[in-house]
């Protein structure tokens, strides 16, 4: 049984139980828990300092003074007020949203399935949602931002349900290679279904190439208010899944013992994690290994609480995602690199890590 249930569940008993063994639980608890907030803060730091990276660099770096003063004091004349406004901010934004969903996703998915390998890219979640995408632009034309993600939350849902029916993770001893799997096969072929209509539909292939590549780019307003709204609402539901969530990586048995329902964590957790993967997929295209490494990173940092991990995973999964933006910029200046390919190049030697480990059977 895990620590954290243990210290709120035991009690020193017998007439040896004296008061020193008894204080040393909550003496270390609390140590925890500030050690817990210095991780919180200082990744919150990150996150404001790589925000505000996000906003000076580009094509071209602008001073600091000049971002405040396009907020303070906006002029129209002022080509780089425009683009601090129009472009790097709603950019950035789009980047922290697209992190928070994808490292919240990759914790949830993770803990459901036991499997440290779980995440949307390498499940096939985001190219289902990919492929969705693809779909309505061949039939409809170019979709408009509400459509656009809910057409990506539809695809994120079906394919999630299909690699964990194929992976067979709700089998009494799922294995974590055979979902990956499943999820990698499934990718393929939802991959050769987005090639052939890209192909076959030429109108298609302008708006759908650079999406796919997965990129952090301006989004209009009014998308980036559905994803926020959307995004909310998802990490509320993985908040009320999560107690359960821990109870049952005790096993089903004692999860059940403990007042949780499967079936309750399951939709909670499913419907949140679909959410989140279609937001991100639809905002930003489909993006690999910041769902995986940002929980593996938090597993390491503050322990197995879920609910601890799924909010250090967001903060993690955007600070890394904003970093791979930002040195985007910087690698071919004045032209980009995708945050897709440094967010890979940054996530594949995790990848790598996680599987030459001996033991992939379960998170502790």
């Amino acid at each position: 049984m895990r620590s954290d249930v243990l210290e709120t569940t035991h009690t020193p008993a017998g007439p040896d139980a004296g008061s020193a063994p008894a204080a040393r639980p909550g003496r270390d608890l609390r140590v925890r828990r500030a050690r817990g907030a210095m991780i919180a803060v200082s990744a919150l730091a990150l996150l404001a300092a790589l925000m505000v990276s996000s906003l000076l660099i580009g094509s071209h770096t602008v001073p600091l003074a000049t971002i405040r003063e396009a907020f303070a004091a906006f002029d129209p004349g002022d080509a780089d007020h425009v683009v601090i406004r129009a472009i790097r901010t709603p950019r950035t934004v789009v980047g922290l949203l697209v992190g928070i969903a994808l490292g919240a996703a990759g914790a949830m998915m993770q803990a459901l399935t036991k499997n440290p390998l779980a995440e949307p890219g390498l499940l096939g979640v985001n190219s289902g949602a990919a492929a969705a995408v693809a779909v309505s632009m061949a039939v409809l034309g170019r979709p408009g931002p509400v459509m656009l993600v809910l057409v990506a939350m539809g695809g994120a849902a079906v394919t999630g349900a299909l690699v964990l029916l194929v992976g067979g993770a709700m089998a009494p001893r799922p294995d974590p290679i055979r979902l990956v799997l499943a999820g990698a096969a499934l990718s393929t072929v939802l991959g050769a279904v987005s090639g052939s209509l890209v192909i076959t539909y030429p109108e298609v292939f302008a708006d759908f190439r650079f999406w796919d590549a997965g990129a952090v780019v301006h989004r209009p307003w009014s998308m980036i208010g559905l994803g926020a709204a959307l995004l909310a609402v998802a990490l509320l539901l993985s908040v009320l899944a999560a107690r359960s969530v821990d109870a049952l990586s005790l096993g089903d048995d004692m999860g059940r013992a403990l007042g949780a329902s499967p079936l309750k964590a399951w939709l909670l957790a499913g419907v949140a994690s679909v959410v989140l993967c279609g937001t991100a997929t639809a905002l930003a295209g489909p993006i690999a290994f910041i769902g995986l490494a940002a929980p593996l990173a938090a597993r390491r940092l503050v322990g197995e609480r879920q609910v601890v991990v799924v909010g250090l995973s967001a903060l993690l999964a955007a600070s890394l995602l904003l970093l791979s933006d930002v040195v985007g910029r910087l690698l071919v200046r004045p032209d980009e690199v995708q945050a897709s390919v440094v967010a890979a190049v940054i996530g594949a030697p995790v990848f790598i890590a996680v599987v030459r480990r001996a033991r992939l059977g379960a998170l502790r």
